[in-house]
């Protein structure tokens, strides 16, 4: 079994998905996460080190600190090309800007008010 998991992590590391890598071993990409949470694997597909990310993840909160996680990862994607795992790109986040994270969390509890309007009836206006 060993050198199936050794295999699997050659095949992360040159860039195939845990979809194509679960094909391949005929297993489905659950098993696969299951595995990894196991054994405590860090994806070896993301070869960025957290000084690394908190770097970028730094310079682009600079601008707008409320930018939320969806695009520090959009971001990180597509203008850099760095392609992380949801919860390396959550710690770095909570690293470089814990204030801004508490303060988008502060604001995504505040609810739409909407107003009560008293009428008549239905098509009363009309």
């Amino acid at each position: 079994m060993s050198n199936v998991m050794q295999q699997i992590t050659e095949w992360r590391r040159t860039g195939l998905t845990w979809t194509d890598i679960a094909r391949l071993v005929q297993r489905t990409t659950e098993t696969l996460r299951q595995w990894r949470l196991r054994v405590g694997d860090r994806d070896p597909g993301t070869p960025y080190d957290d000084a690394t990310v908190d770097g970028l993840v730094l310079a682009y909160l600079d601008g707008n600190p409320l930018r939320g996680e969806r695009l520090v990862l959009a971001h990180l994607r597509n203008v850099c090309g760095i392609r992380l795992t949801r919860d390396q790109m959550r710690d770095s986040v909570a690293r470089v800007d814990p204030g801004g994270l508490e303060g988008r969390r502060c604001q995504m509890l505040r609810r739409l008010v909407r107003r009560v309007y008293v009428k008549m009836g239905p098509h009363y206006c009309w």
